[in-house]
């Protein structure tokens, strides 16, 4: 925010008092301000940028919110809540977590907070068969789990380069058998191991 708009929002804080543009007097009004930001340290970081009187003023009254990965237990809560709309939203009365799925969840480090794990579920709920989602059908990042043993990081390298791969080739299994220097046997194999179909890969594009 530019410095001098900052000490016009400084003076409403401190007088409740607003100005219209084109008007000659000042109204008051009672109204609550609700302020966040995701950096931390503040104000010394951010010195140059905000004044200190300003940062001081909106911290009357701080609640500090952890990320998604410090807050143990809370993902699985949050969780249940997005798959309750999903059902809704995408008529999928039965739709739900494998336990594999939860499991999972609770060892991934959710870089982008909740909107990381709003996305990822909303996704998993359009390409996930028989209303189950599984770890598959998440596409979670595996450089971003806390805890991955190497069968399951080698599994999930596998799905996103066979996805990948079917992408780039317009889904032709034989180019796609080709540009990966497997025998089309092998990579319907991958397809079956990783329960990915054409069909899936597409809609979900």
């Amino acid at each position: 925010m530019p410095k001098a708009l900052q000490v016009k929002l400084l003076r409403f804080l401190e007088d409740h008092k607003v100005q219209r543009l084109g008007d000659t007097g000042v109204k008051a009004v009672d109204v609550r301000v609700i302020a966040a930001t995701n950096k931390k340290g503040l104000p010394s970081v951010n010195a140059e940028s905000l004044r200190r009187d300003l940062y001081y003023r909106l911290g009357e009254f701080e609640i500090d919110l952890p990320p998604l990965r410090e807050r143990e237990g809370d993902f699985l809560l949050i969780a249940e809540a997005i798959i309750a709309r999903s059902r809704q939203r995408f008529g999928l009365p039965k739709l739900h977590l494998s336990p594999r799925t939860g499991q999972l969840l609770a060892t991934y480090s959710w870089p982008g907070n909740v909107r990381e794990l709003e996305n990822k579920l909303s996704r998993a709920a359009i390409i996930c068969e028989n209303q189950t989602i599984e770890p598959e059908d998440l596409q979670l990042s595996a450089a971003s789990f806390t805890e991955l043993n190497f069968k399951d990081a080698r599994d999930m390298f596998e799905r996103d380069f066979v996805v990948n791969l079917l992408r780039r080739t317009d889904y032709n299994i034989a180019k796609a058998a080709l540009q990966a220097g497997v025998s089309r046997p092998t990579l319907y194999d991958l397809l079956k191991k990783h329960n990915i179909t054409i069909k899936t890969v597409s809609s979900a594009e």
